[in-house]
């Protein structure tokens, strides 16, 4: 896989994972996937959980049972406090470590005299105060009683506030030895109970819950702080949430939690117990006093179950002595949890696994696999952490990937049938332009061969000679003209063709052209005009070589389908912008026509190529070239109305080129003296040349390969060496630079059939002084051999 389409399957990944948190966040203010993660929870919990040791704990509870069986002696419920009384002084007899009463003495009743002296000799009671939602107009002797149980300040410490309490009855709060504790749960939005506050601020001041104050109780000597993270009582370190609360680990069960009945208790008081069981029950133990009836409809939902409340008051109790509790929930972790949930799935989907397609399938399987057992495992180590939410994200990455990939595949599907009728289509344009250039190269080499085996009769009238020659010249120009089109179409659509801009005047550009096209423009009667703005620059940096092609393309495309009228060529230069339009009074074309002319082979119809000729490619070369030159070809046409071609190309204005006429060889041309060396391994190559050499009075040695052209060049010291690029054994090329390492310092002319900025590079490099490029006319050679000899041209 590319760079680039890492990068581009990174981008998508990230995008993915900020849609998949973006749809999670979302998620968590949707109350049913609340409550959903919640009892995912739960289920991991309760896979986790682990038994908790009841043994330092009883419950007294007044069920119905009890209630029932002491009707007759003690009325109703609530008895009065007497009953207490009685109950407490038999357990501070029997032993008790702590009495916590789940009852709440707030209304005064006959005995608490009694029962308030019987706290006082305790000395280690835990009363109840109840939360109030609305706060009363209190006396300062209830803020009294509060501080009286009140914890010392604890900066940092989060605790749950409490507008107003309610205190059990003055002579109780006030017995000697009695603390006070807040029994208040707030259950999850699902009503369940899975954490507890463990402190509460009331009137500014801190109170504890009834299980801290138990244990307070329990252990005297501890002490007591607290940070923003936990609360300690000596051994004992408690984490918190933000709100002040303990998240609790629910154990396998509350159904071991000891307990006997109210009435066995109070049978005992009263001496009873002759076994001495419920003595032994509550020797040492923390007992947590209250009623379970069903008729109080005092219950509570937890994670275990629907539990009374003084059987949850005595579990979270036990929760909280043992330690059975859960970290709060951390970012970190949760986070580990979301970036597996996420890099599963796209590490499935990693291109180089795209032959593996069911590493895709089970990709999503082993991500709720891996995300449960690692959530599960932080469970199980007391560590509260997500579930529903990461696997809620990694499934949104799974199908986004398992989508993305689906798309994937249709494109790939789509673009693999696009290929396939690029293909075929290809394989018809090639047939089709097979079949069209071989009409085009014979038509030319059939006129060339027959006529030149016309010419070669010695018995041919001269005035039918010279005809001949002509049709053989003008075919054989129309062959190079075709194969020289054929050879710029290859090289631009390999991008081997190079603009190589350089000062030129324009109108001098135009002019060369014009001066080309004229004869062909007379010979059908039309006028060729040109006209070039007053304010065009005098020297432009430009490629005046292909500018001239262009020209010479629309021009004489013009020429050829235009009968009557005339062409006109004019020129602007406006913002470092060259524009040429090319204007005819020819037929025009159609929408559909004008479509088809820059396609490569293609013309306007299908018969042109047969009335007029040509191989379709010069306008395509034309915008090719223009577009290289940072510019482009339009064209607006209507049928009857004629053709506007415009060609546009970026230009920069410099200063006018320096005026240096180039040698126009004439047909009698001045001799020459000298001898000239012709290595080429082709013999009618070589006697061509010769025999132009022989017109210009120079004299030829001959070497049919690059190693013998070296041995002549050294030994005869030409005046000039004109030699072949490609041959066997030496090439021209090495020849050369073998010439220049033994010391010849003659010009070397480099004769190729090749074309390209490449070939004339390496001929330059090897240490030629000029490169023709074949075919060679006569005129073209003379004229270069002039230039190369010009410092030892003489006249006979």
């Amino acid at each position: 896989m590319t760079g680039t389409g890492t990068q581009q399957f990174l981008l998508k990944g990230l995008g993915i994972a900020a849609l998949a948190l973006t749809l999670t966040v979302l998620a968590y203010q949707v109350p049913i996937l609340q409550r959903a993660s919640l009892a995912l929870q739960d289920v991991q919990v309760s896979a986790t959980a682990r038994p908790i040791d009841y043994s330092d704990v009883l419950v007294v509870d007044a069920d119905e049972a009890t209630i029932a069986g002491l009707m007759s002696q003690l009325g109703p419920w609530p008895y009065n406090r007497d009953v207490f009384a009685l109950v407490n002084e038999y357990l501070r007899i029997a032993g008790a470590k702590v009495v916590a009463y789940d009852i709440l003495f707030s209304e005064p009743r006959s005995g608490d005299d009694q029962f308030a002296a019987s706290l006082t000799a305790t000395g280690n009671a835990v009363l109840i105060a109840s939360e109030l939602a609305q706060s009363l107009q209190r006396d300062a002797a209830h803020v009294a009683l509060v501080s009286k149980s009140a914890l010392p300040r604890m900066e940092g410490v989060p605790a749950q506030v409490r507008p107003d309490i309610t205190l059990p009855v003055a002579a109780l709060s006030e017995a000697r030895g009695v603390r006070l504790g807040i029994n208040t749960v707030t259950p999850d939005p699902g009503g369940i109970v899975r954490r507890v506050p463990i402190t509460h601020d009331v009137y500014g001041m801190r109170l504890p819950s009834l299980q801290l104050a138990a244990l307070m109780a329990a252990n005297p000597n501890a002490a007591l702080s607290g940070d923003e993270q936990s609360l300690t009582l000596g051994a004992w370190r408690w984490p918190l949430n933000s709100a002040g609360e303990v998240e609790l680990r629910f154990p396998e069960s509350s159904y071991l939690m000891p307990r006997i009945s109210l009435y066995q208790l109070v049978l005992a008081a009263l001496g009873k117990d002759s076994d001495g069981a419920v003595a032994s029950a509550v020797r040492g133990r923390t007992i947590f006093v209250g009623s379970s009836a069903e008729t109080l409809n005092d219950s509570i939902e937890t994670p275990l179950g629907k539990l009374p409340g003084l059987i949850c008051a005595a579990l979270i109790h036990q929760m909280l002595a043992q330690g059975s509790v859960l970290q709060p929930r951390s970012t970190a972790w949760d986070g580990l949890l979301f970036l597996i949930a996420f890099a599963i799935p796209f590490a499935a989907f990693l291109p180089r696994l795209q032959d593996r397609p069911y590493a895709e399938n089970l990709s999503g399987v082993v991500m709720v696999l891996v995300v449960t057992a690692a959530s599960t495992a932080l469970v199980s180590r007391g560590q509260q952490a997500e579930l529903l939410y990461p696997l809620f994200a990694g499934l949104i990455v799974y199908l986004a990937m398992l989508l993305l990939r689906l798309v994937t595949l249709s494109n790939e599907k789509r673009q693999l049938d696009l290929g396939m009728r690029a293909a075929q289509e290809a394989r018809r344009l090639n047939e089709q332009f097979i079949s069209h250039i071989s009409h085009e190269l014979r038509t030319p080499l059939t006129a060339i061969m027959g006529y030149n085996k016309f010419l070669a009769d010695p018995a041919l009238a001269s005035d039918r000679r010279t005809q001949f020659a002509d049709i053989v010249e003008k075919n054989s120009q129309h062959l190079l003209s075709l194969v020289n089109n054929i050879l710029d179409q290859s090289r631009i659509e390999a991008g081997q063709m190079k603009i190589v801009p350089a000062p030129a005047d324009i109108r001098r550009v135009v002019s060369d052209v014009l001066l080309t096209l004229i004869p062909g423009a007379k010979a059908k009667n039309l006028a060729l005009e040109s006209q070039v703005a007053e304010d065009v620059s005098a020297g432009l940096l430009l490629d005046p070589m292909r500018v001239k092609q262009v020209l010479i393309n629309l021009l004489g495309n013009a020429i050829k389908f235009t009968e009557t009228g005339k062409v006109s060529l004019k020129c602007d230069w406006q913002d470092g912008r060259l524009t040429l339009a090319v204007i005819d009074t020819g037929p025009g074309m159609t929408a559909e026509q004008v479509e088809r002319i820059f396609s490569p082979f293609a013309q306007a119809h299908d018969g042109i190529a047969q009335s007029h000729g040509g191989s379709g490619l010069g306008l395509s070369i034309s915008r090719m070239l223009c577009s290289l030159m940072g510019g482009e070809v339009t064209v607006a046409s209507q049928p009857g109305q004629g053709t506007t071609f415009t060609a546009t190309i970026n230009v920069a204005g410099c200063a006018p080129p320096a005026n240096s006429e180039p040698i126009r060889p004439t047909a009698v041309a001045a001799k020459l003296g000298g001898r000239v060396l012709i290595a080429d391994d082709n013999e009618d190559i070589r006697d061509l040349v010769e025999l132009y050499l022989s017109g210009m009075g120079l004299a030829a040695l001959i070497a049919e390969d690059g190693r013998q052209a070296v041995a002549i060049a050294m030994a005869e010291q030409p005046e000039l060496i004109l030699m072949d690029m490609e041959m066997p054994d030496v090439s021209g090329l090495e020849a050369v630079v073998m010439l220049r390492t033994q010391g010849y310092t003659g010009p070397i002319m480099m004769l190729t059939g090749h074309l390209g900025d490449a070939e004339a590079a390496r001929a330059k490099e090897a240490g030629c002084d000029m490169l023709l490029t074949k075919p060679i006319d006569r005129e073209r050679l003379q004229g270069a051999i002039m230039q190369m000899l010009r410092g030892s041209a003489a006249t006979p």
